[in-house]
């Protein structure tokens, strides 16, 4: 079964500011996937994000991942609501990592695969339960790796995130983080 990589609104967001959506794309490639509330939430956050606006999501992602069955939209809503905290009256508060978190809880399809977030919470809960969870700073780190980027350049990246008021998971304190 294919492991397919699940990045969320904050991480497109945090390549977006610093103009490196083309780096993201290219470490992703064809693994990416993304829930209906993510693409939603990309094209939301596209007139107010530099950059953002140039993401096509099904050049990106392939077809939205749906939510249809009521089963599965009331398992939503409980992690959106009891998990991260989302209010009846903001219904889309937290849907997008709520949506990820069910589908790779639950879609066989998806079993195995890999949430990318820098939201804090999304990330402590997705690990508790047990699912491959990564944020910007793991996929920095793997772009070192790969020779995409030197450590420095890594570096440089997430210290622009962090001035453009990037929420980060885990804030690299050197380029010898990232290695």
């Amino acid at each position: 079964m294919p492991v397919f990589l699940l990045p969320d609104t904050t991480v497109m967001i945090n390549f977006a500011v610093v103009n490196r959506l083309d780096l993201l794309k290219g470490h992703l490639g064809d693994r990416a996937r993304a829930t209906e509330a993510v693409v939603f939430e990309i094209g939301r956050s596209a007139s107010r994000t530099p950059h953002l606006d140039s993401v096509d999501c099904v050049a990106w992602f392939g077809r939205p991942i749906e939510i249809k069955k009521a089963a599965d939209i009331a398992a939503v809503n409980l992690i959106r609501t009891a998990r991260f905290g989302g209010r009846q009256n903001e219904p889309l508060k937290h849907l997008g990592e709520s949506q990820t978190i069910h589908v790779l809880s639950t879609f066989r399809d998806y079993a195995g695969s890999v949430i990318i977030t820098d939201d804090g919470d999304a990330y402590r809960y997705s690990k508790s339960k047990g699912l491959s969870a990564k944020c910007t700073v793991d996929l920095l780190r793997e772009m070192v790796l790969m020779g995409d980027l030197t450590a420095e350049e890594a570096f440089a990246l997430a210290l622009e995130m962090d001035s453009n008021d990037r929420t980060l998971v885990n804030h690299p304190t050197s380029a010898r983080d990232l290695t």
